[in-house]
């Protein structure tokens, strides 16, 4: 059995957060590590940096503070294999009481040319784009509330780079039917400009739940009016209750950044099952009320298994009926299209593959000399039993 996580005090009541922020720091690190081991400069943009509730003196429970931390450890690797490498960040707030203490945490870290700028993210998006200029940067659009500007901060989305959004699912749901003008204005704003009431009725119709069709229609604003190639999304659920708290979202142009995205979510997804049960646990000692959570899981490692091979499945159908209808497809092609819309990481897509092989409704071409498993560049092609199932 695998050693169970632990969960840092201060991020008691906070599971939510500390999830997202193993994401943050688990890609953080890759993503910089990989840009800067062929390019010498690399920026960190924090859009709604705070802090906001934050109990460590040190800021390791914010993002900002993370990002200082990975940073520093990044350039210190490269340092020590004799090679100089340019790191900056930029953090952005626009309440004056957490600036304040921004900018001193910005301040102490002059090593890697921080900059705390006052005022909202959309207003700033000028000045931000001349800080990180040519660099490769990762956005980090983390708001304290559900509507963000997407056309506002596209400019700098469309420059070399990629994002992570914290689309606040729970609060947008609440109020998503209101006709007065003043709340449907507001969430036109996060889909920059797309017809997305519209586009989330064809969603369902086409068999997604509400809470699908809205979450695709605001991957495809992110796709469409910032000029990713490829976003992918991570569910991040409520503490207690089995419903989704919000989404990560991740835009990217490169397919390498959608499996590094999806190895990272399973780190931090597995080890989300372990945080509630222990929220589960603590809110029964302190009230004694068992029903309120009975759907909750009692083996933390088991569950999460069994979420990943929901996962697969829901993949494997989809598979079954896009090869199904596209006669031959390249591996690449399948797997982008798969790990945007499913939690499943490149191996899993693998031995799915293998597996429909094996069953007689696929053929790989391409493979050379002892390769079982596809690879880029190799053929999936459709045989006339998956053809005829697909048609039945």
């Amino acid at each position: 059995m695998a050693q169970p996580p632990v969960l840092p005090r201060e991020y008691h009541d906070r599971e939510q957060t500390f999830v997202k922020h193993i994401i943050l720091r688990g890609y953080l690190q890759k993503v910089a590590y990989n840009i800067l081991s062929a390019w010498d400069d690399f920026t960190f943009v924090d859009g709604f940096s705070g802090p906001w509730e934050a109990r460590s003196e040190e800021f390791a429970d914010t993002s900002f503070g993370i990002a200082i931390r990975e940073l520093r450890e990044v350039r210190e690797s490269f340092r020590l294999r004799g090679k100089t490498k340019c790191l900056r960040c930029v953090f952005v707030e626009k309440e004056a009481e957490p600036f304040e203490r921004l900018n001193g945490a910005a301040g102490g870290a002059a090593d890697l040319h921080a900059r705390a700028i006052h005022g909202t993210f959309e207003d700033n998006i000028p000045e931000v784009r001349r800080y990180v200029g040519s660099s490769f940067a990762l956005t980090f659009v983390d708001p304290t509330g559900w509507s963000i500007d997407l056309s506002r901060i596209a400019p700098l989305l469309r420059q070399r780079g990629e994002v992570l959004i914290n689309f606040m699912y729970e609060h947008f749901k609440r109020f998503v039917e209101d006709e007065r003008p003043e709340i449907r204005a507001s969430y036109d704003k996060p889909f920059g400009g797309l017809p997305w009431r519209k586009m989330i009725d064809e969603e369902m119709s086409n068999g997604l739940s509400k809470e699908e069709a809205i979450l695709e229609v605001f991957k495809t604003a992110v796709k469409e009016v910032c000029g990713f190639d490829y976003v992918a999304s991570a569910r991040i659920r409520h503490r207690k209750l089995d419903k989704s708290h919000f989404y990560l979202v991740y835009g990217t142009r490169h397919q390498k950044g959608l499996e590094v995205f999806r190895q990272v979510e399973r780190t931090a997804l597995s080890a989300e099952e372990f945080f509630r049960i222990e929220a589960k646990d603590r809110a029964i000692s302190a009230t004694g009320q068992q029903g309120l959570f009975e759907d909750l899981p009692h083996n933390a490692e088991e569950t999460a298994k069994v979420h990943w091979h929901e996962e697969v499945r829901k993949a494997r159908m989809w598979s079954e009926q896009f090869i199904g209808g596209e006669a031959v497809v390249l591996f690449e092609v399948l797997a982008r299209r798969i790990q945007q819309r499913f939690s499943v990481t490149l191996p899993e897509l693998k031995d799915l593959l293998v597996d429909m092989k094996n069953e007689g409704l696929i053929e790989f071409d391409g493979l050379t000399g002892q390769q079982r498993k596809p690879r880029p560049g190799v053929t999936v092609r459709r045989t006339e039993k998956l053809e005829n199932a697909v048609q039945n």
